[in-house]
């Protein structure tokens, strides 16, 4: 009998002190807001990497076309973001959801498609013209993000305000291999030319995770 009570004191302090002391590992995400919220339409996945119970950082990448998303009027796009959150506690297994600030920087590239212009004083065919849209951005966040010892379901929220600079300007192609840009007015319900102007950013993230044991 001694021995049994032994036995359940020392199973409990190994296995319940591994689990106090666990902690998110990892967490892929799917964002659906872009395709929603957003001027140029994408889909979202990110994946976030925890560095202990506090702080983790994080990746996304989004892309979209009209090939992909029928309401997209882009022949390309492509959106980076990296940004490192600071949970206000410390996860374990009996708090399972934390909020969380942050920094993250983005950058956005689309391409949009303008009808063909002709080649003046060239003998050749019209040619095609882009609106080049790039987009670089600083963003403070403020979140909380619940992951499950299960694994399934990870939620998280999030909005941020910062700022960001724009370098729009509508490019042509005459012939392969060589591109030449000009400034371009009012097209497309977006700024021409170069700027910085205020910024926010909202969304969710919808994935799985795992928990170090």
């Amino acid at each position: 009998m001694r021995l049994a009570i032994f036995l359940f004191f020392v199973s409990a302090q190994v296995f319940g002190g591994n689990l106090n002391d666990s902690i998110p590992k990892f967490a892929i995400k799917y964002n659906p807001i872009p395709l929603f919220l957003e001027y140029d339409l994408h889909y979202q996945f990110v994946g976030e990497y925890f560095i202990d119970a506090k702080q983790s950082v994080q990746f996304t990448y989004g892309f979209g076309n009209h090939r992909i998303l029928k309401n997209s009027e882009n022949d390309k796009m492509s959106m980076f973001r990296l940004e490192y959150k600071r949970f206000f506690r410390p996860f374990n297994p009996q708090k399972k959801a934390r909020g969380y600030w942050g920094p993250e920087i983005m950058y956005k590239r689309a391409l949009v498609p303008e009808d063909a212009s002709p080649a003046i004083g060239f003998n050749l065919p019209p040619y095609p013209r882009h609106f080049f849209v790039n987009v670089a951005a600083f963003h403070l966040k403020l979140g909380r993000e619940h992951i499950d010892l299960k694994n399934f379901p990870v939620f998280e929220a999030f909005f941020g305000a910062g700022v960001r600079g724009f370098n729009n300007f509508l490019g042509y192609t005459p012939s392969s291999g060589y591109e030449k840009g000009y400034p371009a007015s009012g097209m497309f319900g977006r700024s021409p030319g170069k700027g910085i102007t205020p910024s926010a950013v909202i969304g969710i993230g919808i994935g799985f995770g795992k928990w170090r044991k």
